[in-house]
């Protein structure tokens, strides 16, 4: 949930609002049929929505840390670039 393959790039796409608000329908649908399930059903829509809402939040802290590595690359990046500029003789 959450994660789309792209038929252009062929990569899979995470698209976390997206899965947090299926996880919000499935847990008002939830709601809405509280007292018309029995106890396996009630077990097995509970079950799935926790499963979900445990992916969603790892998704969401590796989200988090691929967002730190990629701003420290580009922190790297531009220190290498401003120590080269001033390594260059004036002319």
């Amino acid at each position: 949930m959450g994660k789309i393959k792209n038929p252009a790039t062929d990569k899979l796409e995470k698209d976390l609002m997206q899965a947090q608000l299926s996880i919000d329908i499935i847990d008002m649908m939830k709601e809405k049929t509280e007292g018309n399930l029995n106890d396996d059903e009630k077990k097995f829509l509970d079950n799935m929505i926790a499963q979900l809402k445990l992916n969603y939040v790892d998704e969401v802290e590796k989200d988090k840390k691929e967002k730190i590595i990629e701003e420290e690359k580009a922190a790297n990046t531009d220190a290498k670039k401003e120590d080269k500029q001033e390594e260059k003789p004036e002319s």
